[in-house]
């Protein structure tokens, strides 16, 4: 519990600093009012990647602000769809850099406009498939538990088998 508490918190405060950091860096495209970026952060916001953007942050911020903040929302379940949600909520970022950017191109002339092809989808199914391949087998070689968390544990362990043996000796055998 106080480790998925202690977690909770730095999921907490690391949603509340992504936040801070978006907004102030869409508020600086705002405020600059550079037509070419204005462009990118119109359809971010209001446009075709809009339902894309509010999705990010709604997994980034929202979900775990209304999870975090309660004691029992930092429990092993509560931590969990909190992580999954942040990591469905940046992998959607990386996706509004590259292809939200490359979409509305700032040069004076178009190139043309971009979409992923199914050979850059399957990269990234790929190195999704590659990173939980490597993740699991980590997991089965490697104790995800520390050993001094398993050494305490040992050290309460001992403590309450003394107090309970000391204990029945204290009570008078009939």
């Amino acid at each position: 519990d106080k480790v998925f508490n202690n977690l909770g918190l730095l999921f907490l405060a690391f949603a509340l600093l992504w936040g801070y950091f978006t907004f102030a860096e869409h508020l600086t495209v705002w405020y600059g009012h550079e037509h070419s970026e204005i462009t990118v952060l119109n359809n971010r916001l209001y446009g075709p990647f809009g339902w894309v953007f509010w999705t990010m942050v709604v997994t980034n911020v929202v979900i775990p602000l209304a999870i975090l903040p309660f004691p029992k929302g930092r429990k092993p379940l509560g931590t969990a769809i909190v992580g999954l949600g942040v990591l469905v909520g940046m992998w959607i970022e990386r996706f509004l850099i590259v292809v939200g950017t490359l979409r509305f191109p700032r040069l004076d002339f178009n190139v043309g406009s971009y979409s992923p092809t199914w050979v850059e989808m399957g990269i990234l199914i790929g190195s999704v498939g590659l990173f939980l391949f490597l993740y699991f087998a980590f997991v089965q070689t490697t104790p995800i538990v520390s050993i001094w968390e398993v050494r305490e544990g040992y050290h309460l362990q001992v403590k309450a088998r003394k107090q309970a043996l000391a204990a029945s000796r204290e009570e008078p055998h009939v």
